[in-house]
C-alpha cells in the first residue's frame, strides 16, 4: 500500500513536469505552423542581432503594446544581460512581468527600480503597480524542480552515544545509500475581492492556497511529501498589507502519513518609496505525530525580515526567526533562533547571484541522552541564468551549499554539502 502511494506520487509529479515542458516546447511549435506572427514583428526579430540597443528597446515596447508581454520580457531581459544599468529598460521589464502575471518577478523588478533615480511621478506610478500586485485577483501558480542527491548525505562525527555511562551504537546511520532524485515545489493560489468589506483606502481580499512539496527518488525509501492547504483574508493599503490565514498540512514519508499540523499564520508587510521592504510574521501550530504520541506538541513562531535595495542591481537583506516547540519528547522540546543574511546581485550576461548565510542556535529545555544544544552555520550560493528559457517558461539555476552543525553530543554533530540543478518557473 505504502509503495503504491509512493508510485502514484512519483507518477503525478513526473507527469506534471513533463506536461509543463511539453506545453512549452511542442504546443508553441504546433501553433507556429498555423498562426505565424505579424510580419513586422517577424522581420524585426529576424534582424534583431544586427540592431542597436535603442532599436531593441523600441521593439520590446512594440511587443508590449501589441499584447505580447512574454516576448517583450525576453527582449528586455536580453538588453539587461548586455547592460544591466539601464533603469528604463528594467522598468519596462517589470511592466512586462506584470502583464504576464508573473507577480513575484514583477515585484522584484519594481522594487529594484525604486532604488534608482526616478522622477517622483514615475515613482508614484511604480508604487501603484506594487499595490496592484498585492491586491491581484484570480488564479496564480508556481513550480520549481531540482535534481538533487537524496538519502543520508550527512557526515557524522561519531555513531556512538552514552546512556548512564554505557555506549550505544546508533542503528542505521552507517547506511550511506544515496540516489539521484527530484526535489519539487508546486503551488496554486486563488484570490477574490470581498467588495462588501473594502473601502476607498483599503482593499479586502479572500484567498486560498494549495501547496505540494517534497522529494521523490527511485524506491519508496526516498519519498518525502508535504501537502499544505490554507485560506484566509488579506488587507491591502497603499504601501502595507496584512494577511491572516489558518492552515492544515500533512506529511508523508515513504508513502505513509507521519505528521499532521494545523495552525494560524499572520503576516504584516510594508515598503518604502526607495524600495526597502519590511515584514513581520507570527504564528502558532499544533502537531499531531501519527506514529508517536510522545512527539505531539505545538510550535509558536515569530519572525522579522528587512530587505534593502542598494542599487537597481543589488539587494541585501536579513531576517531573524524565533520558534518555541513544546512536546513530551526531550529532543522535540526546544526553542530555536535563526539569523539569515541574504542578497542578490545582477552580474550581467543574464546571470543573477544569490548568496545566503545562516546562523542557527537550538537549545533544549530538558537535557537527555538524545537531547542536546546545537549550533549550526550554513552558506549557499544560487546562480540563475535569466536569458535561458526552457519549456513552458522555466529558467535554469544551480545551487551549492555547505553546513556544519555542532552539538553537545558528538554523535549529533555533522557536516553536509549539497548541489542541485533546477528549473524555476519564469512565465
Amino acid at each position: 500500500m505504502q509503495e503504491g502511494l509512493g508510485r502514484v506520487a512519483w507518477n503525478l509529479i513526473s507527469a506534471a513536469a513533463l506536461s509543463m515542458v511539453f506545453q512549452g516546447l511542442v504546443v508553441p511549435w504546433v501553433l507556429a505552423q498555423t498562426t505565424p506572427p505579424a510580419p513586422e514583428l517577424r522581420t524585426e526579430h529576424q534582424i534583431g542581432h544586427q540592431i542597436t540597443t535603442g532599436h531593441r528597446f523600441r521593439f520590446g515596447l512594440t511587443l508590449l503594446e501589441a499584447g505580447y508581454p512574454r516576448e517583450a520580457a525576453a527582449v528586455f531581459s536580453d538588453i539587461l544581460a548586455r547592460n544591466p544599468d539601464l533603469d528604463r529598460v528594467r522598468l519596462e521589464l517589470a511592466r512586462a512581468w506584470f502583464l504576464s502575471k508573473q507577480w513575484g518577478r514583477a515585484r522584484t523588478e519594481f522594487l529594484s527600480v525604486l532604488a534608482g533615480d526616478l522622477p517622483e511621478p514615475v515613482r508614484d506610478n511604480v508604487l501603484r503597480f506594487l499595490r496592484a500586485i498585492d491586491a491581484r485577483r484570480g488564479i496564480d501558480w508556481d513550480a520549481d524542480f531540482a535534481l538533487v542527491r537524496l538519502g543520508n548525505t550527512r557526515n557524522y562525527e561519531r555513531d556512538t552515544i552514552f546512556v548512564n555511562g554505557l555506549p550505544f551504537m546508533l542503528a542505521g546511520r552507517d547506511d550511506d545509500k544515496t540516489a539521484l532524485g527530484l526535489r519539487y515545489s508546486l503551488s496554486t493560489e486563488f484570490t477574490q475581492d470581498l467588495p462588501g468589506l473594502s473601502t476607498s483606502a483599503t482593499r479586502t481580499l479572500g484567498f486560498g492556497r494549495l501547496a505540494l512539496s517534497g522529494e521523490e527518488g527511485p524506491g519508496i525509501r526516498f519519498d518525502d511529501m508535504t501537502l499544505r492547504v490554507e485560506a484566509g483574508t488579506r488587507l491591502v493599503w497603499s504601501r502595507t498589507s496584512l494577511a491572516l490565514a489558518p492552515f492544515m498540512s500533512r506529511r508523508f514519508l515513504a508513502g505513509s502519513a507521519t505528521e499532521a499540523r494545523r495552525g494560524l499564520q499572520a503576516r504584516f508587510g510594508t515598503r518604502t518609496r526607495t524600495g526597502a521592504t519590511y515584514a513581520l510574521s507570527a504564528g502558532w501550530q499544533a502537531i499531531d505525530h501519527l506514529h508517536s504520541d510522545n512527539r505531539d506538541g505545538h510550535i509558536a513562531n515569530l519572525g522579522v525580515t528587512g530587505t534593502w535595495r542598494l542599487s537597481p542591481r543589488t539587494s541585501l537583506g536579513t531576517s531573524l526567526a524565533l520558534a518555541k516547540r513544546e512536546a513530551r519528547s526531550l529532543a522535540d522540546d526546544h526553542h530555536r533562533m535563526r539569523l539569515t543574511v541574504f542578497g542578490a546581485f545582477d552580474a550581467g550576461r543574464g546571470i543573477t547571484l544569490s548568496p545566503r548565510f545562516h546562523l542557527e542556535r537550538q537549545t533544549v529545555d530538558r537535557a537527555g541522552p538524545a537531547a542536546a544544544d546545537e549550533t549550526g552555520i550554513s552558506a549557499s550560493l544560487t546562480v540563475e541564468s535569466n536569458r535561458i528559457i526552457l519549456g513552458n517558461g522555466f529558467t535554469p539555476y544551480v545551487t551549492l551549499s555547505f553546513s556544519q552543525t555542532n552539538s553537545n553530543i558528538a554523535a549529533f554533530s555533522y557536516r553536509d554539502h549539497a548541489a542541485s540543478l533546477g528549473l524555476e518557473r519564469r512565465f
